[in-house]
């Protein structure tokens, strides 16, 4: 431990004191070394290396610029400018004159006419590339209202948002335009994005995002950059919000989505946002009024799709906490699988009685159950040795008679009292069917947070083996989100969902139950969602880990052929295991 943090105190440098000072200060020694460990969880050179072999080459760019697609659309590119420097704005012009898609134009809107430099080479720029339209606006409205005004010059089917400062990738419009012929026309398309320096010879920082994911896009505004919309669903809601200055982009998607029925996400690094001095990339407390605007875009948001829930800030500047209501005392049925002791058993029910919700029943299922000390009101089911666990949660769930069902291993602990909160207030919620916390092994370190599927026919424990000190790749394991799995040994699920799925498949076998479950609740309309906030552990080490036939595997590669070749929706290609870098 101590040559760890020899090793991260080398890498601090006085810009970062300045930031942890400004921690310390607001959340203590604990949350400041959290803070410093996150900063160093990314392996930015290996990023480096990644980057470069996924540069696009010259034979690329000859193949793109001469490929047509069958639709065509124009593409209009909105950048509101004010007092750019020099530098910045001329890379940001020739990344889009240099795209390999050629039907776009750019909507500059000029909010610095004083600024003689800006106004002549902006001048230059419209005279020399017709596809290039420059307003000059007498003053600064605001960076809503200047983009509003982009908006309203611009003649495209699409509208792109690029920041003054940042750079496009030369095939980032190619991708859009081959992602819009190949997904049916969809409303919403963004990429993923990376930071650059300020001179542009680091790329680092990656977000490889996942597939539209409501409860992310809640929790922070992970969709960003590069974000592309039908121009006919920006002007039905009215362009931007002057009201929402410095968070106007995270009210504008919240707005879009809500009428949206096609998003897009292509997995790929098209978008390089500057990372310098005045950005609120390297330096998120210099525009802490952005922060609150979120909020309150966030909340707005959760009005408007009649959701009850409140938005609290986190540790994190950028990163939010919704936390929604329960609503009346509906009865959970918990439902613990036993294949521990009596002693096991006892202590994950007494954490279960120290709840902070008290209206729950009962039914233990397992193998050969002990039931000294457990009370007589609570009902068991023993399994016979060839049957398999589903077969007796099937039946018993027959004879529950809550709204709700809790599934935890007997040898699993609610760490925090407010668990059963947190989960029924979630699956109560009319879209989510299911709802998973995060589990810590009996050491303290996360045992999962979260499932994901791989393209390789494997199913992985996300974040296994890290300190609870961090936070996860894109803060994924600290941030509500939805997940295409989450683990049986801290389930809630709604009873309708598990009604409407015939409830578990029994040909999954005890290894793949939870994956298949929950990949049917997801097909059948309702979400699955990942909190972080109701969190339980395991009471003692276990050191059995998921078994399952030869026959089970071929069972669900089969059921599950498209998610188990192409990949998880709620992760992303061109990462592995943990969130790390291919």
């Amino acid at each position: 431990m101590f040559m760890k943090m020899t090793g991260l105190l080398r890498k601090i440098t006085i810009k970062n004191l300045k930031k942890s000072a400004v921690y310390l200060r607001k959340y203590g020694y604990k949350g400041t070394f959290a803070h410093l460990m996150k900063q160093y969880q990314n392996n930015d050179k290996e990023y480096e290396e990644w980057f470069e072999d996924h540069r696009l080459r010259e034979s690329e760019i000859n193949m793109q610029t001469k490929h047509h697609f069958v639709y065509e659309p124009l593409i209009s590119i909105l950048v509101p400018v004010y007092n750019t420097p020099i530098l910045f704005l001329k890379e940001m012009v020739e990344s889009v004159c240099r795209q390999t898609y050629s039907r776009w134009e750019l909507c500059i809107v000029n909010a610095s006419p004083n600024n003689l430099e800006v106004l002549n080479f902006l001048s230059v720029c419209a005279e020399k590339e017709n596809r290039i339209r420059v307003e000059n606006i007498k003053e600064n409205l605001g960076i809503a209202e200047n983009t509003n005004v982009a908006l309203y010059m611009a003649n495209g089917d699409y509208i792109g948002l690029l920041d003054h400062d940042d750079i496009l990738s030369q095939d980032a419009l190619y991708n859009v335009v081959k992602g819009i012929n190949e997904a049916n026309m969809p409303e919403i398309i963004y990429t993923d994005e990376d930071k650059i320096s300020k001179d542009k010879d680091k790329h680092f920082q990656p977000c490889f995002k996942p597939d539209f994911n409501l409860d992310f896009l809640r929790s922070n505004n992970y969709i960003c950059h590069f974000f592309v919309v039908k121009r006919k669903l920006l002007l039905e809601i009215e362009g931007f919000r002057k009201e929402y200055d410095g968070a106007q982009d995270y009210d504008l998607i919240l707005r879009c989505v809500e009428k949206a029925d096609n998003i897009l996400h292509i997995p790929k690094i098209l978008y390089h946002w500057r990372m310098h001095e005045v950005s609120t990339s390297d330096n998120p407390e210099s525009k802490m009024y952005a922060y609150e605007a979120g909020k309150r875009a966030i909340q707005e948001h959760l009005v408007r799709c009649k959701e009850n829930g409140k938005v609290e800030f986190t540790n994190d500047l950028g990163f939010y906490r919704v936390k929604y209501k329960v609503k009346g005392n509906p009865l959970i049925t918990v439902i613990i699988l036993c294949d521990q002791s009596s002693k096991e058993v006892r202590t994950c029910i007494r954490s279960i009685y120290r709840s902070t919700y008290s209206n729950f029943e009962f039914i233990l299922i397992g193998r050969n159950i002990m039931r000294e000390k457990i009370p007589d009101s609570i009902r068991s089911v023993n399994l016979k040795e060839k049957d398999t666990i589903t077969t007796y949660i099937n039946s018993v769930v027959k004879q529950a008679r809550g709204e709700y069902l809790f599934l935890i291993s007997g040898n699993v602990k609610l760490i925090d009292n407010r668990c059963l909160v947190e989960l029924l207030a979630n699956c109560q919620r009319k879209e989510v069917g299911i709802v998973g916390g995060k589990v810590y092994n009996a050491g303290g370190k996360i045992q999962n947070a979260g499932i994901i599927v791989r393209g390789d026919h494997f199913v992985e424990n996300v974040f296994e083996g890290m300190s609870n000190f961090c936070v996860g790749y894109m803060h994924r394991d600290s941030l509500q989100q939805n997940l295409s799995v989450v683990s049986a040994d801290c389930m809630m699920i709604k009873y309708k969902a598990f009604e409407t799925v015939d409830g578990f498949d029994e040909k999954a076998g005890d290894g793949f139950f939870a994956v298949d479950f929950c990949l049917k609740v997801i097909e059948s309309g309702f979400r699955v969602v990942y909190n972080p906030n109701a969190k339980s552990g395991y009471i003692k080490k276990c050191n059995k880990k998921d078994e399952y036939s030869q026959r089970e595997f071929e069972y669900m590669s089969k059921k599950w052929k498209k998610i188990f070749e192409k990949g998880d929706p709620a992760y992303n290609h061109n990462l592995r295991s943990k969130y790390l870098l291919k």
